[in-house]
Order: structure tokens, then sequence, then C-alpha cells
């Protein structure tokens, strides 16, 4: 938020006006002018000194440091900050992958990069190993020097990259390039947890993704979505309408679907890509744990893949065709048919309700 914009945000929730703020200062020791003040909140004029900011987060019931530190921030030449807003998203973002390496170069199967990353540290293997056997939430426990040593090698390591991908120098953010792919999801555990993995693939680069699932069945196949396919999925419990879901019926012990998110009125349905299946009620037992962003072909599409597709579509034509034929021999019109379906769903959704009430 800019330094205007989070002063028009204390002025509104002030109430003050402009005359009333401008007395307010002057209580505090300070002359102003309620046009310099109407300046600063639009923007006219640049950040003033911190003298002044603090004196008018005071007034306004706002935050002084908030106030101050946006009046700094908004000093900074463009260049700097642009070069400072990527590299706090590259460190907001490396603590994350920090802790899932640490996981993972533990395991004996990475203990070659285990002593490569000792090495670009200057340490021996046993010592970095021993800090490490404790888990990555004891890292704020380490000694200062070491945490900033261990950080700062996994940044330059790039050749440890299937660890940490971290392109540092280019100003882009890390990727990561393995997800786990969950099976059967255990209760009382974070879905994310190893617990509920099959196993770990490896995702392109240029994809952003916390999970997949391996699809099976073909609900979904007229979305280009096939049996054997890796679906990647963002972790997620929230989704918009349209958006393809990986949900399901949570339990015990459950699997979770590929699925289109569907809002109809006060209703939510979960809905295939396939005229075969009926849409799923979203119940309360329902929960979504992610959002498409990827599918990965286990193949390239085949022929029963195109056979596949011709027998929905025909599947489709048929039905249509039956149904038009009957209303233009019956002679109905095309928006008299559009009202008898419109007052046919009504009806069902009216005994629907009326059938819950009961």
């Amino acid at each position: 938020m800019s330094y205007a914009k989070l002063l028009q945000t204390y002025m509104e929730r002030s109430g003050l006006t402009l005359d009333e703020i401008t007395e307010g200062c002057r209580a505090k020791g300070l002359a102003i002018h309620p046009t310099y003040i109407s300046k600063l909140r639009n923007g006219a004029r640049n950040a003033p000194s911190e003298e002044i900011s603090r004196v008018l987060a005071e007034v306004l019931g706002g935050d002084p440091e908030k106030l101050v530190m946006e009046g700094y921030l908004s000093k900074i030449p463009p260049v700097i900050m642009e070069r400072l807003e990527k590299l706090e998203d590259i460190f907001s973002e490396i603590k994350d992958e920090v802790i899932n390496s640490i996981t993972v170069i533990t395991k004996p199967e990475h203990y070659e990069s285990l002593e490569k990353l000792s090495d670009s540290m200057g340490k021996p293997p046993g010592e970095l190993k021993k800090y490490l056997s404790n888990g990555a939430n004891n890292i704020d426990k380490w000694p200062l020097e070491l945490q900033m040593e261990f950080v700062a090698s996994l940044i330059e390591n790039i050749e440890i990259g299937k660890i940490a991908h971290i392109t540092f120098l280019t100003g882009k953010k890390y990727v990561r390039n393995r997800v786990p792919v969950l099976g059967t999801i255990r209760a009382g555990i974070p879905i994310l947890a190893e617990e509920n993995w099959e196993y770990e693939i490896e995702s392109p680069s240029n994809i952003r993704a916390d999970f997949a699932l391996r699809v099976v069945g073909d609900s979904m196949i007229y979305a280009g979505i096939n049996p054997g396919d890796l679906a990647l999925c963002s972790h997620t419990d929230y989704a918009n309408h349209g958006q393809i879901v990986a949900a399901g019926v949570e339990d015990n012990e459950w699997q979770a679907n590929l699925k289109f998110y569907i809002k109809q009125g006060d209703r939510t349905l979960l809905r295939s890509a396939n005229p075969e299946y009926k849409d799923i009620e979203f119940g309360p037992d329902h929960r979504v744990i992610g959002v498409l962003v990827a599918v990965l072909k286990e193949s390239s599409p085949s022929l029963t893949d195109y056979q596949n597709l011709l027998r929905v579509k025909g599947y489709l034509d048929d039905s249509w065709t039956e149904v038009i034929t009957s209303a233009v021999t019956n002679g109905i019109r095309p928006e008299q048919l559009k009202q008898l379906v419109e007052m046919q769903a009504t009806v069902a959704k009216q005994f629907i309700k009326k059938s819950k009430g009961n």
C-alpha cells in the first residue's frame, strides 16, 4: 500500500474533516495546512518528514510506525524498489523451500548432495547432518551464522537444483521440480503429509504445483483429461465457479477426484466432463483440496481417446436429435420448448425443497 493510500485509509477510518485534522496536529505542536494534507492524501505531494507522518498517524488513530515506513519506502528510487520487491518475493519463498529441502537432504539417497552443501560451507558433513537431523522446524535454533551460511549455500549451489531450485541471480522465483502424488488421504493429518503420498514426480519448471493426482476413470475425458494422466494441482480449499478442482467426501480414509466446480444459485455442484455422469451435490462432507493448474500426459493421445470423444459426441448428437425431432413432430417451437424445460426444472426444485422440509 502506498503512503497516499494508507493516509487516505486512516482519514476515512477516523471520520475527521481536514480542518479537524489540522486542529489536532496544531494541538500536538505541528502547524500544517489542510490543503497540504489533501495533497498528501491524493499523492500530489511526496511523503513528508518522519515528524509530520508520526503526528498525522497519531491524530488519525493510525499506526505511526507503519505510516513513517511507507514514507521512507516511497522515497526509494523505482529501480531499487523493483529489485527489493523481487528479493522480498524470493526470500519469503526460500524459507518454505529450505524447510522442504531439509526433509529431503538428510535422506540417505541424497547424502552426496549433503556433502556438496557441506563442502561449500566449509563444514564437515557430520556437523551439518547433526543440525539437520532435528528437522526443519528447529532451524531457528541454529547459530545465526550457520543459518545464514546454510541459506546462502542453498542459493549459490544451483547444481543442487533437485533440492533447492532458486535462480537467484536472474531475479526469478525458485521453482519446485518435485511434487508428491497423493493417494489415500487419511484424517487427522495435513493433506500434504508424507503419509498421504504414493510417490514423487518431476514437474516442469514453469508450473507451480503443490501435489498431483493420478487420473482414474473417464469422467473428465471431454475436457481432454484421460485415465493415467497426472493432474498437477495448487493446494487450496477455495474454488471459483468453473474451475476444475480436486475434491471428495472427507472420511477417515478418502480420495480426491477431478470435477468442475459449479455454482448454480444457492447450490454447489461437482460436474464431470462426460455427460454419462450425473452432477454431484456438494454437501457438508465434501472438501476441496486443490485446483487444477496443469495436466501431464502419460502418453500421447491415442486412437482410443479419439474414439471415446466420438462416442460421447455421438451420444449427445443422437440424444438432441431425438428431442428436436419430437418437438417438431408435435408442433412445438424452440421458445416453447425452452419454457417447458424451465417450468419442469422449477417444479423439480420445488419438489426437492418440499421433500427436504418434510
